[in-house]
Formats: C-alpha cells, sequence, structure tokens
C-alpha cells in the first residue's frame, strides 16, 4: 500500500477524486508496495487502480489515459531501507561533525539507488529484492 501526498488539479488523479491521504492498493490486481510498483504497473496506458478512500471505501477506477499523460498522483516519500552492516570502510563514518542529519544515515536501499543515484552496498539484499530489480530491470545502480 502506499498512500498519496497530492494530486495536481484538474489531473486525471484529481478527475477520478483521488485526494491527499487515499491508499494506493493495487494496479491490475498486483499489490503495490512503493513508488517502483507504481511507475511499473501504471506505466501502461490502461489498468485497473484499487483505492482506499478516506472514509475507508474501497474503490476500483478502469483507467484509459491517453500516452504519456500523466496521473497526476504524488506519493508519500517511502521508508529508507537501512543499512545492517557496520564496515570498517563505510564512508558514513568518515563524514565530518555538523553536517545535515541525512548525510549520517546508513541506507542501502537498492530504491535509492535507482531513482536518485544513491551508492548501495547491495549486500542486504533479500532474494525478493533480487527479483523486483531483475523484472523491473532497474538500470543503472551505483554499487
Amino acid at each position: 500500500m502506499i498512500r498519496v501526498r497530492g494530486v495536481t488539479p484538474d489531473s486525471i488523479g484529481a478527475d477520478l477524486g483521488i485526494s491527499a491521504g487515499f491508499e494506493l492498493l493495487s494496479v491490475d490486481g498486483r499489490e503495490l508496495e512503493d513508488f517502483l510498483d507504481w511507475e511499473y504497473l501504471t506505466a501502461e496506458d490502461a489498468f485497473i487502480l484499487r483505492v482506499r478512500a478516506l472514509d475507508g471505501e474501497l474503490l476500483e477506477y478502469d483507467i484509459e489515459r491517453p500516452e504519456g499523460e500523466p496521473l497526476g498522483v504524488q506519493l508519500e516519500p517511502p521508508h529508507v531501507r537501512r543499512c545492517g552492516n557496520r564496515c570498517d570502510f563505510c564512508f558514513v563514518d568518515g563524514l565530518p561533525s555538523g553536517l545535515r542529519d541525512a548525510l549520517y544515515v546508513r541506507d542501502d536501499d537498492y530504491r535509492l539507488s535507482f531513482r536518485y543515484g544513491n551508492f548501495a552496498t547491495l549486500t542486504n539484499l533479500k532474494a525478493r529484492d533480487v527479483r523486483r530489480i531483475l523484472d523491473y530491470r532497474l538500470s543503472p545502480l551505483y554499487v
């Protein structure tokens, strides 16, 4: 499940009545976990979107849109997957004190590597993560 942070006015999402706080549950019957699922599964011009409205009502939309037209739905930021390792060579340990707090986060998130170019060791991957990387053809990853 992914939560909607906002919807662009006069977009397909706004026309459907989707608003901030809605939960995006599935696309074509495939459960949504994060922005990768959302971007990959909504890339088609036609799909079925299942959501939970603010009042808890389950809604299903049969979406057909012109090629390339965005839905106008912004997602809440993903939860960052943190690194569980304590490597001697970790660059975080070499940072001087007093920098932005975000620089001291030990993330090992292949999703952020794909989207933003963050470096990841990939040592914390589970078999499911490897399948997603291959299925979604995530490249480049910065390792």
